[in-house]
Parts: C-alpha cells; sequence; structure tokens
C-alpha cells in the first residue's frame, strides 16, 4: 500500500469488502455442490475433516458436515470453541447462505476453501467404497436374483 495515501483514502478503500464478497459467492457455490453431493451419497450428518497448512505453517482441521436445515440441503462448517464455563461447544455455521445469522465468517471461509479440494477427494473416496460395497453385494447375490428374472 502507498504511504502517500490520505486517510480518507485509507478509510475509503472497498478492496477487502468487494474481494470478500466475491470469495462468500464461490463459497457458497462450491459448498452447495458438496451438500448435494452428501445427499445424494446418503452421507447427511456425517462429518468430513481435513488437515492442512496454513501461510504460518500451522496444520488447521476443518471439519464439514452436509445437515437439513429448513428442508434444504446446506453444508457447515464445524468450529469448537471454549464458553464462558470453560466447557467445550461445537458450534456450525453455514457456507450455503451467507444471509443466515449463522453464516460462516470471511476467515472461516477461506478456511474452508483451503481445503476444500481435500473434502472433495474424500468424497471421492466415499463414493469409490459405496460403489465398490453395491458391486460386491450385487456379485454375491447373482444368484438369488437369477431366480427373480
Amino acid at each position: 500500500m502507498e504511504n502517500n495515501k490520505t486517510l480518507e483514502e485509507i478509510l475509503s478503500r472497498t478492496d477487502y469488502e468487494t474481494l470478500s464478497k466475491s470469495l462468500l459467492e464461490k463459497v457458497q457455490m462450491i459448498a452447495g455442490k458438496i451438500a448435494i453431493k452428501l445427499a445424494k451419497l446418503d452421507e447427511v450428518n456425517r462429518r468430513i475433516s481435513v488437515n492442512y497448512k496454513n501461510a504460518d505453517d500451522k496444520y488447521i482441521c476443518v471439519t464439514v458436515m452436509a445437515k437439513a436445515i429448513d428442508a434444504k440441503i446446506h453444508l457447515t462448517f464445524e468450529t469448537q470453541r471454549f464458553d464462558k464455563n470453560e466447557m467445550l461447544q461445537t458450534v456450525y455455521k453455514t457456507l450455503c447462505d451467507f444471509d443466515s445469522v449463522d453464516a460462516a465468517s470471511v476467515n472461516e471461509a477461506l478456511m474452508f476453501l483451503n481445503a476444500a479440494k481435500g473434502i472433495i477427494e474424500k468424497i471421492n473416496e466415499i463414493e469409490t467404497k459405496k460403489v465398490n460395497d453395491i458391486n460386491k453385494t450385487l456379485e454375491d447375490t447373482e444368484e438369488v436374483l437369477k431366480d427373480f428374472s
């Protein structure tokens, strides 16, 4: 940033606000697709966790879960925090509706995007296992199924 900007110019900047809006739109689109995929795989309410290294070279764990909210499937971002009584609480924030009071913050949305590739790869593993299980069951029961043809 230029050092010769006036205080008014600095306070008038909107690049963070503009980028944040664009980021949240992208997160909402990706999260919606992931939520729909998990619902199609019968994986609603299953937690998927991914670890990644952030810019500070620290590991971050991101956990998401497809949940039914208001008759729609939402992808939620899970964080754990201590309440005022020092009790660990799990807080769920939606990644599919940023107008919601339970919407994830921009920082949480960034964490999700950093982990999105790993989450999608885990979804691929889930689907591959389910397909293999179905194929094995069909093969194992082929003789029984012939009787119904």
